[in-house]
Parts: C-alpha cells; structure tokens; sequence
C-alpha cells in the first residue's frame, strides 16, 4: 500500500478493509488463492446444511442467469466459493482468478474484495474493481450480499454473491 494521500472517493469501509489487508501482508495478487480438494471436500461437508438449503435457489438462478452475464455463488463464512450458478461465459472469464468452486476470497487470503469485506462488515458492500487489491484482471465488477441467520449454536450465514461484467 502506498504512503499519501487517500482520494475523497474511496469510502471508508474501503478504506478500513485497505488497512486490514496491508496489516495481514497482502499486496497485490493476480487471482485468489484456490484451496487443494481434500480442503474443498471439508468445507463443502461443513456447510451442508447452507449447501442443501440453497439447492433450489442455485438451480433455478442458473436457469434464469443462464446468457445474462451474471452469476452466482455460494460462499462459506470464510469466503470459499462452494458451488456456482449462471451464465458458462462468465463463469468461464470468473475462473480466470479463481472466482469458481474452491477458490479463497476472505480478506486475508486475497486482500480488498466484495467477498470478504461483505463477510468482515456482516452487510452487503460493492467494492470496484479499481478499488480491490486484486489486478490484472478482466473488467468485472463484485458485489456481495449477505443474510446473516442464527441456528441453535451456530451462525449461519446465507450468501449470495453476483458477479457482472461491466459494460
């Protein structure tokens, strides 16, 4: 992160989540990092109850996404992309960094980002790409929504994240 000043049009949550990412060591990556299968099959069996719980809605958000350019997915807590929905084309420029099943998208894994600001906040945020720490890659804008619901002693967090291309 460099040292000046801060442009009057960053928002302070922004802001906030720069700082986090400078003080966890993260620059600047070209694509999340992406979690090895016996990872994957852990948290996806962690959160089953989330994954058969949204079962139909994924579906039928394929099928109404399907040639939008937009796409959905389904994150645990810690910001892993556990199943996808929507359009194949952006789904195909989504898997360019790692924005698929598997991939990392908590602040300390990847920095600035819809995903995992969304997740530090607990409440929805749109977050530029310009304004990401994520670069060098395609034009797209994130925006992260989250619906926060307490189960017995857990707290499950029902995520939906879209992704769209700019145009």
């Amino acid at each position: 992160m460099a040292i000046g000043r801060v442009p009057l049009s960053v928002r302070e949550p922004v802001l906030q989540s720069w700082q986090r990412s400078a003080s966890s060591g993260i620059t600047s990556l070209k694509s999340a990092p992406k979690l090895g299968e016996s990872e994957l099959v852990a948290h996806r069996q962690e959160a089953r109850r989330l994954r058969l719980g949204a079962r139909a809605a994924l579906q039928k958000a394929g099928y109404l996404l399907n040639h939008t350019g937009n796409m959905l997915l389904l994150c645990s807590n810690s910001g892993v992309v556990l199943d996808v929905a929507g359009d194949e084309v952006t789904q195909a420029r989504g898997r360019e960094n790692h924005l698929h099943v598997g991939g990392r998208w908590s602040e300390s894994s990847i920095g600035t980002n819809a995903i995992g600001t969304a997740i530090h906040l607990r409440r929805p945020i749109q977050v530029e790409q310009r304004r990401a720490l994520l670069r060098g890659n395609p034009p797209l804008e994130l925006c992260r929504h989250a619906d926060h619901r307490s189960r017995r002693r857990q707290t499950a967090r029902h995520c939906r994240y879209i992704l769209a291309e700019r145009r």
